[in-house]
C-alpha cells in the first residue's frame, strides 16, 4: 500500500489535496463539464471550507467555476441548455454562436467581463460588417446567457443590459409598405416575360392572404374548403438542407382564413385544377399533396420565390423608366396587414389573420403607413 501524503505538519491530505512549495495548499477537481480546476488557500482548515462548498455545489449541480468561464464558453452552455427548439431556431443559435466565437473579447472570463467590454463587442461586430439587425440578434442571446448567470449568482450584473441604440446608429431599413400603384405595377411585372404564370400566383396570394411564404408553400390541397370557403393553416414548409414541416411560427399561427375575396378563390381554383401531376407524390413529414410543385414535382420553398422575386423586379426596371422598390415575401405581407388597417378593419381581427403572437405586432403597422393612406383613414373616419 502506498504511503498517504502529507503536509509539513505531518497531517494527512484527502485525494486532491496537496501542498505547494511556498506552503500553501491546493484542492484539485474536475467541473460539472469535466475540466480540472484547482483553488488554492493559505491553511488546510480553509481549503477544507472550500472544499465543502465545491462539494455541495457539485452535488447540487452547480458550476462552482462558472465565472471563470469565458463569454464563448457562456454562449455554448447557454444554447447547449436549450430543448424542443425549431430547426430554424437551432440554426439561428448555431450562426450567433459562430459570430461570437470569432469575435473580440469571447475569450475573456464573464467574472472579468464588463460593461465597456460588451459595447466593445457590439462595435467590433459593426466595423467587421455585421449588420445593426444581426448585431441585435447576438445581443438578445448574449443577455440571456447573461442573465442565467445572474440568476445562478455566478456574475452580479449582466454587461448587455444597455440599449444598443445607445452604442450603434440603427441604420437597418424600415420596413415600407407597398402603395396601391406599386403593387398594381409589382403584379404587372410578375406576369411579364418568361416567369408569367409561374409565379403570378403565389405572388397574389401573398398579397390578398397575408401567409407567410412558408404557410403558402405548406398548403396542401386539404387545407382548401372550397365548399366552406376558407384556408386551414396549420404548418410551415422550410428548408435547412432538405425540406421539413414545422408548426405555425407562433401559436396564433395555427388559424383558418376565410375566402371571401372571389378572384382569390378563383386563384387558388385554378391551382387545384392544373396542378402538376406526377408519378411520384412527395411525401413529407407525413403530408402530402402539395399545392406548389416546381417543374420536376419537388415542393417549393421561400428561397425559391425570393429568387423569383428580385429577378423579376430586376427585369422591369430594366425596361422601365417607373422603378419598382426592392420586394421581399414578407413585403407583401407587410402590406397586405397594412391595407386591412387602412380599411378599418380592428386590429384584433387582423392580428388573427395575420397570425400573429402579440397585438403589438400588428400595432407596430400604424407607424408604417404612408401619408396617402392616413388621409383615406381619416377622411373614412370624418364621414362616418
Amino acid at each position: 500500500m502506498s504511503e498517504k501524503r502529507k503536509d509539513n505538519k505531518g497531517r494527512v491530505l484527502k485525494d486532491g489535496e496537496s501542498q505547494r512549495k511556498d506552503g500553501r495548499y491546493m484542492f484539485r477537481y474536475s467541473d460539472l463539464r469535466g475540466r480540472r480546476r484547482c483553488v488554492y488557500a493559505k491553511t488546510l482548515a480553509e481549503l477544507r471550507d472550500a472544499e465543502s462548498n465545491i462539494q455541495n455545489d457539485l452535488a447540487n449541480g452547480i458550476d462552482t467555476a462558472a465565472g471563470s468561464m469565458t463569454v464563448e464558453e457562456l454562449v455554448d452552455s447557454y444554447i447547449g441548455s436549450k430543448r424542443n427548439i425549431r430547426v430554424s431556431t437551432e440554426s439561428m443559435y448555431k450562426s450567433v454562436a459562430s459570430a461570437i466565437k470569432n469575435s473580440a473579447g469571447c475569450k475573456k472570463q464573464i467574472k472579468n467581463f464588463t460593461v465597456s467590454d460588451a459595447r466593445r463587442m457590439m462595435c467590433d461586430l459593426y466595423d467587421s460588417g455585421k449588420s445593426y439587425s444581426y448585431i441585435e440578434l447576438m445581443k438578445k442571446v448574449l443577455v440571456s446567457a447573461f442573465k442565467q448567470s445572474v440568476d445562478d449568482g455566478y456574475v452580479r450584473t449582466n454587461p448587455f443590459s444597455f440599449k444598443l441604440s445607445d452604442v450603434l446608429l440603427d441604420d437597418s431599413v424600415q420596413r415600407k409598405a407597398l402603395t396601391d400603384v406599386e403593387k398594381e405595377t409589382f403584379l404587372c411585372a410578375a406576369k411579364e416575360g418568361l416567369f408569367g404564370r409561374r409565379y403570378y400566383d403565389e405572388v397574389f396570394l401573398l398579397l390578398h392572404t397575408g401567409l407567410r411564404v412558408s404557410e403558402l408553400y405548406g398548403l396542401t390541397v386539404c387545407d382548401i374548403d372550397f365548399d366552406e370557403r376558407c384556408i386551414s393553416v396549420n404548418k410551415q414548409l422550410l428548408y435547412n438542407g432538405k425540406l421539413y414541416i414545422a408548426k405555425p411560427k407562433t401559436k396564433s399561427g395555427d388559424r383558418v382564413i376565410p375566402i371571401v375575396d372571389n378572384d382569390v378563390l378563383r386563384v387558388l381554383q385554378r391551382i387545384v385544377m392544373e396542378r402538376r401531376h406526377t408519378d411520384v407524390e412527395w411525401i413529407i413529414d407525413g403530408y402530402t399533396g402539395f399545392l406548389f410543385l416546381n417543374k420536376s414535382g419537388v415542393p417549393k420553398n421561400a428561397s425559391v420565390l425570393q429568387h423569383a422575386m428580385s429577378e423579376m423586379i430586376r427585369r422591369y426596371n430594366s425596361s422601365h423608366t417607373q422603378k419598382l422598390p426592392k420586394v421581399t415575401p414578407h413585403i407583401l405581407r407587410h402590406t397586405y396587414c397594412t391595407n386591412m388597417i387602412a380599411n378599418g378593419v380592428d386590429p384584433k381581427t387582423v392580428q388573427y389573420l395575420m397570425g400573429h403572437g402579440d397585438i403589438s405586432v400588428t400595432m407596430n403597422v400604424y407607424s408604417h403607413m404612408d401619408y396617402e393612406r392616413a388621409k383615406k383613414a381619416l377622411k373614412r373616419a370624418i364621414s362616418e
